[in-house]
């Protein structure tokens, strides 16, 4: 009134989805406040990719409405699939052209989705690297109840490094839709909890790239985002002691390459494993060691007490009774 806002009531109507949810009688119901022109029962509409026909309006005290206006609000029915939050609705002519426009938008979004949608594979592969840092999950359930212990669940799986979102949830089988939206967000799964997709969805999800997974148990699902999410953690880099070798004698001195003879005095010594060389007790140097010899035969692995050759890779020159201390490095998976 401040402001003398106005819109056209008569026009067809525009209107923004305000929530929308599954009715067990109902089916796919949305709360809606019109932006302009009026709607009223009766009327054919389209929202992003569905469309529909208004079958049942109520107010916020569940009284039936015969139409709306500018600025008015009210809990739709008749909706063919459930829809965002955010969407706009506007009214048709009739159900054809509303059956025809929401076949446009679908397969233009489509046609994107498949441009820019992340297979599992390239999920995986980012997943190795670790630069997929945020797991986004599409859920459908059977109930309500069951939906909301799967969130509630989830909200429990914490780390500094990695996190779930869910970008999409709702009770009832897995649609289409929910396999689009997985796609237009890249690096989603699809989960079902005692719900199916058809056989249509299967194949749509198949030819995006999109993996849908259907579980009977909620600890089977958490349990599997748990691993996923640890492979998707940076290894940790652990450096693990061997064992140390003394230097007894000098048999072959090459350009960055000897090859030594000597006792090993504690652990064990590995062929392909890391050295530092101490010299009277002083770090003088790295080095690796490229070959173990027990008399004629290569030798992975060797242990305290055995006297062997070996074949010592790096840029100082060894000297009798120098130590050799072995060391390598291994990755360690995190876990949640």
């Amino acid at each position: 009134e401040v402001m003398e806002l106005k819109a056209n009531a008569n026009r067809p109507a525009v209107a923004t989805v305000v929530e929308s949810h599954l009715d067990l009688s109902l089916g796919p119901v949305a709360t809606i406040l019109v932006n302009t022109g009026s709607l009223s029962v009766g009327d054919n509409f389209i929202v992003g990719q569905t469309f529909g026909r208004v079958k049942i309006m109520r107010d916020h005290l569940g009284k039936s409405l015969k139409k709306l206006g500018p600025s008015d609000t009210a809990q739709i029915a008749g909706l063919h699939d459930p829809v965002e939050s955010g969407q706009i609705l506007q009214a048709v002519n009739d159900e054809k052209t509303a059956r025809q426009r929401a076949s446009q938008v679908h397969e233009m979004v489509r046609e994107e989705l498949v441009k820019t949608g992340m297979g599992m594979q390239e999920i995986l592969q980012r997943i190795k690297e670790g630069s997929l840092k945020l797991l986004k999950v599409v859920i459908k359930a059977d109930a309500q109840g069951s939906l909301e212990a799967i969130k509630q669940s989830l909200a429990k799986v914490k780390n500094d490094d990695v996190a779930i979102r869910v970008i999409h949830s709702g009770v009832g089988g897995i649609t289409e839709s929910d396999v689009l939206m997985a796609a237009a967000s890249p690096g989603s799964l699809v989960l079902g909890f005692h719900t199916e997709a058809t056989a249509h969805v299967k194949r749509l999800a198949e030819r995006m790239g999109i993996e849908v997974v259907t579980y009977k148990i909620i600890y089977e699902l958490i349990d599997d985002l748990k691993k996923i999410l640890s492979g998707m953690l940076q290894p940790e880099t652990i450096l693990i002691e061997l064992g140390k070798f003394k230097v007894m004698k000098i048999f072959y001195t090459g350009k960055g390459e000897m090859v030594v003879g000597g006792l090993i005095t504690e652990g064990v010594l590995q062929k392909r494993s890391n050295v530092r060389v101490l010299r009277d007790r002083e770090l003088i140097g790295e080095g690796k060691i490229i070959g173990l010899k027990l008399v004629n035969e290569d030798i992975e692995e060797l242990s305290k007490g055995d006297e062997c050759g070996v074949r010592f890779q790096g840029k100082l020159q060894l000297e009798e009774h120098d130590v050799l201390e072995a060391w390598k490095e291994e990755k360690k998976m995190k876990t949640l």
